[in-house]
């Protein structure tokens, strides 16, 4: 016959998740460097990504702000996420943060050649 077990009574922390980062945009194709914000505490590692592919990391600092830098130069198109993982405070890593799509800079414009007293002036643009 088993004999009664009192039982102890277990404590559960649960920590929250943490909020995704803010990366701060535009991102113009060529750049090889990310920078953006966060709730998170100072340490805290942030994870960039380019079409889901770790391309840097960095940490928050004092200010809530990180940059990563020295990144592959980014393309046209490409999506850029980041997450942080605070594992320094125990919290769940956070979700990924909403796609900011890498843009090109436009071409000037060629302008014609103007000539003085011409009211109208042309050129092209792409």
């Amino acid at each position: 016959k088993a004999k009664d077990v009192p039982s102890v009574p277990t404590a559960v922390v649960i920590k929250p998740q943490s909020k995704p980062p803010v990366i701060k945009g535009p991102i113009i194709a060529g750049a090889t460097s990310i920078s953006g914000s966060s709730s998170g505490p100072a340490g805290t590692a942030v994870y960039v990504y380019a079409d889901d592919e770790l391309i840097g990391q960095a940490s928050v600092t004092e200010t809530g702000v990180w940059t990563v830098t020295g990144t592959p130069p980014v393309v046209r198109g490409a999506k850029l996420t980041a997450l942080i993982d605070d594992v320094v405070n125990g919290e769940i890593p956070s979700d990924r943060s909403p796609a900011l799509a890498v843009v090109q800079l436009s071409e000037p414009p060629v302008v014609n050649t103007v000539t003085k007293g011409q009211t109208v002036v042309t050129g092209t643009s792409t």
